[in-house]
């Protein structure tokens, strides 16, 4: 439902006062509901007003966190952009350190820097 995916036909269903497969009890006792099920109906102000509220409320709610995501980013990239050396250096960088010294070797020569 909070894909926005038919919540409308739900709603009607929770509002509904009768059904086709039966009427409605005003009140209902425990060997009813033991003998028949939960044939209790509902109030359609009632289910308007909560599936409305909800869909309003999610939806906000996805809204903000799908333009948050897109910030974040695009701060990510306007950061990276103001960067001297690009994680693409340093990616080939890793690349070649680990090629050049596959035991893990921290220290290099000075010479072999070039």
């Amino acid at each position: 439902m909070a894909t926005g995916e038919s919540w409308h036909e739900i709603m009607f269903d929770c509002g509904r006062q009768k059904s086709v497969t039966f009427d409605c009890y005003e009140s209902i006792t425990y060997e009813q509901i033991a003998s028949e099920g939960i044939l209790g109906c509902g109030s359609q102000p009632h289910a308007n007003m909560y599936f409305i509220s909800f869909m309003v409320i999610v939806s906000f709610v996805f809204l903000q966190l799908f333009i948050a995501i897109i910030l974040e980013s695009f701060n990510t990239s306007s950061d990276e952009e103001g960067l001297k050396v690009k994680q693409e250096t340093l990616d080939k960088f890793n690349y070649l350190w680990t090629k050049m010294f596959p035991d893990g070797d921290l220290y290099m020569d000075v010479t072999l820097l070039p």
